[in-house]
């Protein structure tokens, strides 16, 4: 299911945001973002039905996985923002330093935007 809260898992302690997609189960409490974790506390894939136990039954979901097209939409998205940022930043080197070499350019924008992306999945 989506999330309508940040949240972490009590306990593989895995963070998630606000419309991630999560493991959730009402009867026994299991919420987690990972699968396998999710499984291990005693959650079970909701398929549509109820399941029964405690009291009432439980019910978990978890919503399907993002269409390709907003997995590429995403991208963009991240991919604008770093050049963004690295266009910025080089403009600010220059500022000190003097225009540089076309050459120069492109490879300072690509150093900035490999850290940048790098320091994004280390998140």
């Amino acid at each position: 299911m989506e999330s309508k809260y940040a949240g972490k898992c009590q306990v593989c302690q895995n963070a998630w945001n606000a419309g991630d997609n999560i493991f959730y189960q009402g009867t026994p409490k299991v919420i987690c973002a990972n699968k396998e974790c999710f499984l291990d506390q005693g959650g079970k894939e909701y398929t549509g039905g109820s399941f029964s136990g405690g009291s009432g039954g439980s019910k978990s979901s978890y919503a399907p996985a993002r269409s390709v097209e907003q997995k590429i939409s995403d991208i963009i998205v991240l991919d604008e923002q770093i050049a963004k940022i690295a266009t910025e930043r080089l403009s600010k080197v220059e500022a000190v330093t003097g225009k540089l070499e076309p050459e120069q350019r492109l490879v300072f924008i690509e150093s900035w935007a490999r850290t940048l992306t790098m320091s994004f999945n280390q998140r």
